[in-house]
């Protein structure tokens, strides 16, 4: 089991509460971005890259990664 930060479980209680996410991973890539949004201090995505947890190796796939989700 991974060791997350306070502010991380508290979002993870605080937004798996209301509604019902399609996916646990649709709610885990959210919570990362809000995580990543507030140590980047900037809306950004390519300053959010440093905070997200990805496997792609190239800063272009990360971001692009970040704006699939974030379409509609």
């Amino acid at each position: 089991m991974k060791n997350h930060s306070q502010i991380y479980n508290a979002l993870w209680a605080w937004m798996s509460q209301g509604c019902q996410w399609q996916h646990k991973g649709h709610l885990t890539t959210c919570i990362a971005m809000l995580m990543a949004l507030l140590k980047a201090a900037s809306v950004n995505l390519t300053q959010w890259i440093p905070y997200i947890p990805c496997r792609g190796v190239y800063a272009q796939s990360q971001q692009r990664r970040l704006h699939r989700w974030l379409q509609p």
